[in-house]
C-alpha cells in the first residue's frame, strides 16, 4: 500500500505547485502575441521575439543551423494548436515551405508560411496574394 501513498503525495505536490509556472505562462502569452504580431505584419515585434527565443534556446555551436531555427520557430509559435494545424516541409510551388500553419476551418486566421533562410534572403520572392 505504500505505492498509493507515494502516488497521492506526488499528485498533491504537483497540484500544489501548479500556480508557480510563471515563466511558462509568460512564454505562452508571448507566443500568442507573436501570432497576433505576425498576422498584423508587425515585423519588428516578430523579429524581436524570434531573436529572443533563438538566443535563449540555441547553443552558439548550433545557432545558424536550420534544425535549430526550425525548433525556435516551433517553440515561438507554440500556441498554434488552438487555431492552426502545423505542417513541415509542405510542398509549395517549386520547393518546400519549411513550416506552414494552416488555419483550422472556423478560426478565421490567414495561412502562415515560414521559409527559413540564412544570409540568403534574396532567394525568397514576394508573390501577390
Amino acid at each position: 500500500m505504500t505505492y498509493g501513498i507515494y502516488a497521492i503525495r506526488f499528485v498533491y505536490c504537483c497540484f500544489r505547485d501548479w500556480y508557480k509556472h510563471t515563466e511558462t505562462l509568460e512564454r505562452l502569452k508571448a507566443s500568442e502575441q507573436l501570432f497576433l504580431d505576425t498576422i498584423e505584419g508587425n515585423e519588428d515585434a516578430v523579429a524581436e521575439q524570434i531573436e529572443k527565443i533563438h538566443m535563449e534556446e540555441t547553443s552558439p555551436i548550433h545557432y545558424n543551423k536550420e534544425d535549430s531555427l526550425r525548433s525556435v520557430i516551433k517553440l515561438a509559435y507554440y500556441t498554434y494548436r488552438d487555431n492552426y494545424v502545423q505542417w513541415e516541409e509542405l510542398p509549395a510551388g517549386a520547393g518546400y515551405a519549411d513550416v506552414a500553419y494552416i488555419p483550422k476551418y472556423d478560426s478565421g486566421y490567414p495561412i502562415l508560411v515560414i521559409e527559413l533562410k540564412w544570409n540568403n534572403i534574396h532567394t525568397i520572392k514576394k508573390k501577390p496574394l
